[in-house]
């Protein structure tokens, strides 16, 4: 199964253009089908968002609405 790239339709279109950017940002390549789309930044190889991470995000998102 293949990811969605960011020339699909939708606002979610938005979302994986800016983290594949991220992704050329921090990696110096384009993803590849095995690489997350969503990271941990602090990693010098791709690795998925940990629990905590995802967490944290969910965390911020929610005392910001």
């Amino acid at each position: 199964m293949s990811r969605p790239r960011a020339n699909d339709s939708g606002w979610s279109a938005e979302i994986i253009a800016l983290q594949e950017k991220l992704f050329q940002k921090q990696f110096g390549r384009e993803p590849g089908a095995d690489d997350p789309l969503f990271l941990e930044p602090s990693f010098a190889v791709p690795q998925f968002l940990g629990d905590e991470s995802v967490h944290g995000h969910l965390r911020y998102s929610i005392k910001t609405c």
